[in-house]
């Protein structure tokens, strides 16, 4: 029985659409001090042990993040990319590349459960996502912790788009994230533990980070 009351938004059943190119340029990005920020922030918990594991990210053309992760000690190898929209540009540059959705990428990728020491999902979306789009963060996060990845000392980081702050307010959105990384951590066997350094950045975005514990 769970101990977490709060009722989740149900959302109607979700129709499949064509993953269109997004308008989002890594290259421009590259440089952004805020996506600088989040990625030495997930680097500098990569200690000796978490660099031997698997990492799952959501990273761009620029490779940013996974330049990141391998001066800090992960082996390429074991990085894995879900990118549908520059596919072909990030397979010329890293080996484990999937022209596929994050979703789809967890489906089909069960063999890593258990094994995922870090993972950085860089959401362009809003956290419940939008069907126009067939993103819905919400449900990758859950799917991450029902299907296991995580090993028995992970570290997620997570951004997500903020809605309008000026009609919704932005504690909302942070609250419900915190809420659902920390629900379906618990009901799947796991304690998560929000880590101090939880920043919002200028474009409506939200960057936090969890450390994803195996209870015993």
């Amino acid at each position: 029985m769970s101990f977490f009351k709060q009722k989740v938004v149900t959302k109607p059943t979700k129709k499949k659409a064509k993953s269109k190119k997004e308008n989002y340029d890594g290259k421009k990005h590259s440089k952004d001090e805020n996506k600088l920020w989040a990625n030495n922030f997930l680097a500098d918990l990569c200690y000796s042990e978490r660099v031997k594991g698997q990492a799952i990210i959501l990273d761009s053309e620029a490779l940013l993040t996974t330049k990141t992760l391998v001066r800090a000690g992960f082996k390429r190898a074991n990085i894995h990319i879900p990118n549908p929209f520059v596919y072909e540009e990030i397979k010329r540059k890293h080996r484990n590349t999937y022209n596929c959705l994050l979703s789809e990428f967890l489906d089909n990728h069960k063999h890593l459960a258990g094994k995922v020491s870090l993972a950085f999902l860089d959401f362009m979306d809003t956290l419940h996502g939008s069907e126009t789009k067939d993103r819905h963060p919400d449900d990758d996060i859950k799917k991450f912790f029902s299907d296991k990845y995580p090993n028995d000392d992970c570290v997620l980081g997570i951004t997500i788009s903020l809605r309008n702050p000026k009609t919704n307010g932005v504690g909302a959105d942070v609250n419900n994230l915190n809420y659902i990384v920390s629900r379906f951590a618990y009901e799947n066997g796991y304690h998560a533990v929000c880590l101090p350094g939880g920043k919002g950045y200028k474009g409506g975005m939200f960057f936090s980070a969890y450390r994803i514990i195996k209870a015993h």
